[in-house]
């Protein structure tokens, strides 16, 4: 189940009376997954500027990474780090 809060999920099954609900924490901790996602934004479109942020887990906020004006080079930098663990410590 990618990508969902804990809470919302929990939200979900509070229905369910049969289960106790201080084991769903640990059972939806087990079964989440976060994706990479990073963007690149252009930001002046006549100097050609681009913004490249990836997306918190913690807050669900964009942070800013690096920006500039060559796009293949921001590319280069930062998109390797999608699927790898090594996304997680870009900031």
């Amino acid at each position: 189940m990618p990508d969902r809060e804990i809470d919302d999920l929990k939200s979900c099954f509070d229905s369910f009376a049969l289960v106790n609900p201080s084991l769903w924490d640990e059972s939806l901790k087990n079964i989440l997954t976060y994706s990479p996602i990073m963007r690149f934004t252009l930001t002046d479109e006549k100097q050609r500027e681009f913004r490249v942020e990836r997306i918190g887990f913690v807050d669900d906020e964009w942070s800013l990474l690096d920006g500039g004006n060559d796009l293949q080079k921001l590319a280069r930098r930062y998109c390797r780090h999608l699927g790898k663990d090594s996304f997680y410590d870009l900031l």
